[in-house]
């Protein structure tokens, strides 16, 4: 079973997957594992992508995207790369699949897409968060028979932790080993 949280820009989708995990890491014992995108520091709008549960990373090599122009444009190579590696990293160290997040800047990085999409059909459970805007490489996930979306709204935010610990908490504990 996979998740995956969509809605608008600033909801907290990202904070509701911090919180479900909080909990599921206590009550279930899992060890998360995957990737986390987020923004540089001290005025670097770039973006970086670093390993979850780690220390994030500002580094050349961790950089996923850049902002030209008031555009943010996507370092397909990266995400092939550091992508792809850290998802591999993951499917063989942890019990649930972290991905946050995933839209449109990957849209020309064919092997990270790839291996994402190759990540549905792994028995190990996927926590993950969906850019609002609907990107082509989307359809793939959101139509897979193991995925469930949960629109995320501010009206239900708040709810969003408890539900996505309730699907997770459903499953069997063989689901979450490999």
């Amino acid at each position: 079973m996979h998740v995956f949280l969509k809605g608008p820009i600033q909801v907290g989708k990202s904070t509701a997957l911090e919180k479900a995990l909080e909990r599921l890491t206590a009550e279930r014992h899992l060890l998360p594992a995957g990737f986390l995108t987020h923004s540089g520091l001290h005025g670097d709008t770039d973006l970086y992508i670093s390993e979850y549960g780690e220390e994030k990373c500002y580094s050349q090599t961790h950089k996923v995207a850049y902002r030209h122009d008031n555009a943010v444009c996507g370092i397909p190579a990266a995400f092939d790369s550091l992508g792809v590696e850290l998802l591999h990293k993951a499917s063989h160290k942890g019990d649930l699949l972290c991905m946050d997040e995933l839209g449109f800047l990957e849209k020309d990085a064919l092997q990270f897409q790839s291996a994402v999409l190759s990540c549905l059909d792994f028995s190990i459970p996927i926590l993950g968060v969906l850019k609002e805007k609907q990107v082509a490489w989307h359809e793939q996930i959101t139509s897979h028979p193991s995925v469930i979306v949960l629109e995320i709204t501010l009206e239900n935010r708040n709810e969003i932790p408890e539900k996505i610990f309730s699907i997770f908490d459903q499953l069997k504990p063989k689901h979450f080993f490999y």
